[in-house]
């Protein structure tokens, strides 16, 4: 049944009728069955997918202009098809030798799409029918219809178990009012029951149910929305684009106009911009216009206006000075377009933009169809993206330029005369794109449905391009793409197996993902889809919510006690309209401050009125919030779990993270990212697993798996400073009454403790250098002499809040919730740092304040952290309590008397299923499963095997210069400077032999730079070398790469992840040594506890931790040749120490490990002479293919 579901889940998501899983994704299905059903765990190492993709060509419009597909990043901000600003969450690989089309809109536009691309389309038919849902809401959505069926249905209900059987004389009584005879016969004949003899009776109640079902059918009123569009494939639709009568069948949704903010850096008045365009001289701030209407709206925008000797010659000044510098500075005199900054303005002033073209050049016709006719193709060109990004459907046409004049041939005759080429944009629309009244009295007050989509007209095969595709963070996952801002769709995951699990089994499921915009993508997009071919093939349509922390959601209370604070009405309690009206009149203060913080009020004040703002049925999350927040303000609008005040909060029925929590409750699949499940392993705290409020589950589901470790660590480590001491201090100050004796003290003695606690830190560590850290010993206690009286003041401020937590006063109960929870975490951090434990690693480290703080003056700070995180992991999330069942009638009965009902103690052990892309060897044991890592087939397996991987072999020539001394039978030495100076060596001649297009990776900063500097030598202009060190952003620098195919790019261990380019572009991987981390305290504590739980010795755990990490990014890093399925190249690693012969080599277990992590390669050479062949004979291929 998995496989039936999966197979539909692919069919649906992709649009193909036939489409079948991925090898690589069936065999990961079987073994997430067999764990399911056995409540087992399966740890995969999945297969990367093949997305749906566009000619990386394709203009894309972003909010600073215009990219290409193919130079999109991750983190890029895009469109979605709303007109809001989305960003790229992953921007994929090229591909190659797909099949390729154009796809011809009936607006003349074009986009070059592959085969697999999915579109959001509407077809003839679901058109026809939405037409028909209207006609049919406005008969059957009346108040009196509706009130029919709400008493058919009542008729029902009272009939459900007496009385049901009848003559059709009684059920005429019965019915009196609501249904004739002929209805409630036609219902049975519809259900296919026997003409009625005289005085029969008959059950009323099928009956009833086929006419109920019916009027429910009809109205609107009852139902969902079907949707109006549905996903379908290039390929899909290929042999189907005409209907009926030859109608064209499939039709995308316009997009909407671009939501972009007001800008305040026009030089000029839109309007006066346009106007200038339109009928301006090029050479100056003249303009053309036969009557004074033109004139007066420019002077309406502030400027003046002043007319010439000429009819209808008029001058645009201001301050008594003509325009022409200004024009000059924006590159407009002799060069009329329309200027990229007002393409990006606000809806408002790109409409006013377009008003002073059309009112001066445009034309109208009696039916509301507009043009505009320019001769200057550039201008043109501005235009119609004008016109496109205010939401308009447009159709852009050229022909020839002609004018008429007398004929020379033919005296008292005309001819015409081609003179250029005039470009014409059309459309229609309701928008006021006219201020002149003549002429904005012909526009329509609506327009035909017609205008607002796009429809395909053809699919025509072209030339297999380069294509890619992207994955955006909007709710629908589309993102506009050509000139004319179609609207394109992005692909999914896959949730097949826990929609069978709820649908088959009952079982309940958790998945995590990394980050909140995949989540969102899980949700939103992914979700539906399998939940929809679950139904298909079950009958059963599982139930999916998200569950994100409790501060991720907007609190009511605070945000209202934020916005009394700033306005200075506290106690005074005014409306939300009235408290709104306030905060509105705060955009331009400067000199707020919120609880002892600067408030910023630009980002501040739209954040507030929108929490003020939200509706009921909004979830209030900070995804949701389309502003611009920072940490600092959110916190000002949210509470953390421990903070909430609970059902004595005024509004606690309006909650927001109490909804989300309910929902997820009755939700048979939870959606959460790796942050709630690290907060649960780290701190035993019951976030999901065990929460009495969401209920038993059954199943994890870990995405990402790899970044889980780093997550539970960091959820777990704990931080003691005098930094902290001072902070908390400050708070006692805003939550206590400073001017009471005992708050006094407790503030002085907070004081005191933060320098006591500073010099105690400060001697520990006063031998550690610069940028280093101070290992605490096992014996060793940094806190010693104050610790114990760091705890106990801390606990006389938490008694100190006693009296304010049972408080009226809202604001200051909030407050002191806060204060206790900051408080209960510092008791917590002290303890930890304290005492040695095994598998927690503690340090000492020297801090420097955030850069907006008062005192800037560094400070050494205690830190501790879990290391050994499989114990806390399946005591806290891999297994589970069993909760006492609700219907049990005892439980329910010890309910009803007020009695506590007993935990039963019991546990079950949940199925654990983690997947990603890389692994390190024995990842199970590291996270506590008892499953080892299992690799699926990757559609990537044929681009290694075109590859080749080289490991030099050292020369009798090499080894002296590399082991100065060494003899056979001995061992030699590694010298890091001596193997810079070989490698440089070996980097000049590869890349020489590939003629550039490499990527060069090493293991430190002196080395890269070195590297850098002979390349540079070497290559002689030849091709360009980019560096890690020329003072541009990692983005940047792999923008010039990307775009540079010769290039060559040198970078450390920051670059072998995320670092991706085309095919020819990165054709040649080194890698100079294999990159192992230097020791520090948490990676020397992970040893430590391997140590005590193998009893094994420090060099075997080692391999655990350091090599095995070393590992992981050594795999990613050759991972860097292979982005696409069409990807070959060559991979090298410099490190003589990778083979068993020669004069030192890695320890056979490590070199093994090491192997490991590039067996993708099924080629392997050790001969420079072989490494050199094949990159010569690579780069004369492309150079062919080139020319």
């Amino acid at each position: 049944m998995m496989h039936d579901v999966l197979t539909e889940t692919v069919r649906i998501g992709t649009g193909i009728p036939d489409a079948q899983p991925r090898p690589g994704q069936t065999a990961l299905l079987k073994d997430v069955e067999e764990a399911i059903r056995t409540s087992g765990h399966t740890i995969g190492v999945a297969p990367t997918g093949v997305g749906k993709a566009l000619d990386i060509n394709t203009p894309i419009p972003t909010p600073s202009g215009w990219t290409r597909m193919g130079d999109l990043q991750d983190g890029d901000q895009v469109f979605a098809e709303d007109g809001r600003v989305t960003t790229v969450v992953k921007a994929h690989p090229f591909q190659y030798d797909r099949p390729c089309f154009d796809i011809v809109f009936s607006d003349g536009s074009r986009i070059t799409a592959d085969e697999e691309h999915l579109w959001s389309v509407s077809t003839r038919a679901m058109r026809a029918r939405a037409v028909e849902a209207i006609r049919t809401q406005i008969r059957f959505d009346s108040a009196g219809y509706y009130e029919k069926l709400l008493k058919l249905e009542a008729v029902r209900e009272s009939i459900s178990e007496t009385g049901h059987t009848m003559t059709s004389g009684d059920a005429g009584l019965l019915l009196k009012g609501l249904a004739d005879p002929t209805t409630v016969n036609k219902a049975r004949k519809d259900l296919g029951h026997p003409p009625l003899r005289r005085g029969e009776r008959f059950d009323l109640r099928p009956v009833l149910d086929e006419m109920i079902r019916i009027r429910r059918s009809r109205s609107t009123m009852t139902n969902e929305v079907a949707s109006s569009n549905v996903v379908l494939s290039t390929g899909q639709m290929i042999g189907q684009l005409k209907g009926q009568g030859d109608a064209l069948n499939f039709a995308v949704d316009l997009a909407q106009a671009l939501d972009l903010p007001r800008r305040e850096d026009l030089e000029l008045p839109p309007y006066v911009l346009g106007a200038w365009l339109g009928d301006g001289n090029s050479n100056n701030s003249y303009i053309t216009s036969e009557n004074d209407e033109i004139p007066a709206f420019i002077r309406q925008e502030g400027l003046e206006v002043e007319k010439l000797g000429s009819k209808y010659l008029y001058a645009i000044k201001s301050g008594g000075k003509g325009l022409t510098s200004v024009l000059e500075a924006m590159q407009l005199r002799f060069n009329k377009h329309v200027p990229g900054n007002y393409l990006r303005a606000s809806v408002a002033q790109r409409l006013e933009l377009l008003q002073g073209l059309m009112d001066t050049d445009g034309t109208v016709r009696p039916d509301g169809r507009c043009e505009i006719a320019i001769c200057n193709e550039k201008l043109a060109t501005g235009i119609y993206e004008l016109v496109c990004s205010l939401g308009i459907k447009a159709t852009y046409k050229q022909g020839p330029a002609a004018i008429t004049e007398a004929d020379p041939d033919r005296p008292g005759s005309t001819r015409r005369r081609t003179v250029g080429t005039r470009y014409r944009i059309g459309f229609i629309t309701a928008l006021p794109v006219f201020r002149l009244p003549r002429k904005a009295a012909l526009l329509p007050t609506v327009t035909r449905t017609t205008q607002s989509r796009r429809y395909i007209v053809a699919i025509e095969p072209v030339e297999s391009r380069p294509v890619r595709c992207i994955l955006v963070d909007s709710p629908s996952h589309l993102f506009l793409a050509g000139e004319a801002m179609i609207p394109t769709h992005n692909t999914f995951s896959l949730l097949a197996p826990a929609m069978v699990a709820a649908a088959k089994y009952g079982q309940r499921s958790i998945i995590s993902t990394e980050s909140l915009a995949l989540l969102s993508q899980i949700l939103h997009k992914d979700a539906p889809v399998a939940a929809a071919a679950c139904e298909k093939v079950t009958g059963t349509k599982p139930k999916v919510a998200v569950l994100k922390g409790f501060s991720n959601y907007v609190c009511g209370q605070s945000a209202r006690d934020a916005a009394e604070t700033l306005t200075d009405t506290v106690g005074q309690r005014p409306s939300l309209p009235s408290l709104r009206s306030k905060v509105k009149r705060l955009a331009n203060r400067r000199d707020l401050f919120l609880d002892g913080r600067p408030f910023d009020p630009v980002a501040g004040v739209p954040l507030l009125l929108w929490a003020l703002s939200l509706p009921a049925d909004q979830p209030g999350d900070k995804q949701s919030y389309a502003g611009v927040t920072t940490p600092e303000l959110w916190d000002a609008v949210s509470v953390g779990p421990s903070e909430c005040i609970g059902d004595t909060c005024p509004i606690f029925d309006l909650c927001k993270p109490r909804a989300a929590r309910a929902k997820a409750a009755e939700a048979d699949i939870v959606v959460t990212n790796h942050s709630m499940l690290a907060v649960q392993a780290a701190k035993g705290v019951p976030v999901i697993v065990g929460n009495k409020t969401l209920g038993e589950f059954h199943i994890i589901m870990i995405d990402e798996a790899h970044a889980l470790p780093a997550n539970v660590r960091s959820a777990g480590a704990s931080e003691v400073s005098s930094a902290a001491v001072m902070s908390l201090t400050r708070s006692i100050a805003r939550t206590l009454d400073e001017s009471e004796p005992a708050v006094g003290r407790l503030i002085k003695e907070g004081n005191a403790l933060a320098i006591e606690l500073e010099d105690e830190l400060a001697e520990m560590a006063r031998y550690t250098k610069a940028g280093e850290v101070c290992k605490i010993k096992e014996d060793a206690d940094p806190v010693e002499t104050c610790g114990d009286i760091l705890i106990g003041w801390a606990r006389s401020v938490k008694n100190a809040l006693e009296g304010v937590a049972k408080s009226k006063n809202i604001q200051a109960r909030l407050k002191a919730k806060r204060l206790s929870g900051r408080l209960d975490a510092f008791i917590g951090a002290v303890g930890q740092v304290k005492l040695h434990r095994i598998g927690t690693a503690r340090w000492i480290e020297q801090k420097t304040p955030p850069a907006n703080a008062k005192v800037q003056t560094p400070y050494w700070c205690a830190n501790a952290s879990p290391v050994n995180i499989s114990k806390l992991l399946q005591a806290n999330l891999w297994t589970a309590p069993v909760m006492p069942d609700e219907e049990d009638e005892m439980v329910q009965a010890m309910k009803e008397a007020g009695e506590p009902v007993e935990e039963e103690g019991e546990t079950y052990p949940m199925t654990v299923i983690a997947v990603s892309a890389t692994l390190p060897s024995r990842f199970g044991y590291q996270i506590g499963l008892t499953a080892e890592n299992a690799a699926y087939p990757s559609p990537f397996d044929k681009a290694y095997d075109d590859s080749l991987l080289y490991i030099p072999k050292l020369t009798p020539a090499e080894i002296p210069e590399m082991f100065p001394g060494w003899r056979p039978g001995t061992k030699g030495k590694f010298n890091g400077a001596l193997h810079q100076a070989w490698a440089t060596r070996k980097n000049v001649e590869l890349v020489e032999a590939n003629a550039g297009s490499a990527l060069i990776l090493s293991a430190n900063s002196a080395a890269g730079k070195a590297y850098a500097a002979a390349l540079r030598r070497a290559a002689k202009g030849r091709w360009n070398v980019y560096s890690q060190w020329d003072g541009l952003s990692t983005q940047q620098l792999t923008n010039l790469w990307r775009d540079d195919v010769k290039s060559v790019l040198v970078g450390t261990k920051s670059f072998m992840t995320g670092v991706d380019a085309k095919g020819r572009t990165c054709s040649l991987v080194t890698i100079d040594r294999i990159p192992r981390a230097a020791g520090n305290p948490v990676d020397d504590a992970r040893v430590e506890a391997i140590m005590d739980a193998l009893q094994i010795g420090k060099w075997a755990a080692d391999t655990y931790v350091y090599v095995s990490d070393a590992a992981l990014l050594l795999e990613q890093a050759l991972g860097r040749l292979i982005r696409s399925v069409s990807d070959f190249g060559m991979a090298a690693i410099l490190d003589p120490r990778m083979l068993k012969t020669g004069p030192v080599s890695y320890p056979e277990a490590t070199r093994k490990v090491y192997k490991d992590a590039a067996s993708r390669f099924s080629k392997v050479t050790t001969s420079q002479a072989a490494a050199e062949e094949y990159l010569h004979r690579i780069s004369a291929e492309a150079f062919a293919l080139a020319s």
